[in-house]
């Protein structure tokens, strides 16, 4: 078992040479197993994507790359006409939205997904998600402020 965050097993050269996404899309679409981790916010929706990425990967304009991650690591691996993963176990772990409304105003859009189209596309992939019948665990972590700003900590159920 070899666990990949993708946020952190990008190299620095990738990140230069522009390899980063490419990557990330990658080791997702290799996964044998994928565990999602969703909150309230869509993530980061890139502006510009390279061709040859929109063509390896059938990039979708206006998804965030976390989207598109979940669909190269799972939705399109299941085989044809069933509820079966080809080559890949999956679950996911939810934030309840419940979870959010103890973080003080000032610090709510760091979050909450603020952008009206992309809080709609969160929902339609969390729905897509569930859809699929695929493992949730949801959970409701406490606010922490150890450092003057809060952040969600007693994540020790996972």
């Amino acid at each position: 078992l070899v666990d990949i965050d993708l946020r952190w097993g990008v190299t620095e050269e990738e990140v230069q040479t522009g390899k980063a996404l490419e990557v990330c899309l990658r080791e997702a679409k290799q996964a044998n197993i994928f565990c999602g981790l969703l909150g309230a916010r869509y993530g980061w929706v890139p502006t510009v994507v390279p061709h040859d990425i929109q063509d390896a990967f059938q990039w979708k304009e206006n998804h965030s790359i976390t989207h598109m991650e979940i669909q190269e690591g799972v939705m399109r691996r299941f085989m044809p006409h069933s509820d079966v993963l080809d080559g890949c176990r999956a679950f996911f772990c939810m934030r309840e939205d419940s979870a959010t409304s103890k973080v003080p105003s000032k610090y709510v859009e760091q979050f909450v997904e603020s952008d009206t189209q992309r809080l709609a596309s969160l929902h339609a992939l969390k729905r897509e998600i569930k859809a699929r019948k695929l493992p949730i665990i949801s959970y409701e972590p406490r606010i922490e402020f150890g450092s003057g700003f809060p952040r969600f900590g007693d994540l020790e159920s996972f």
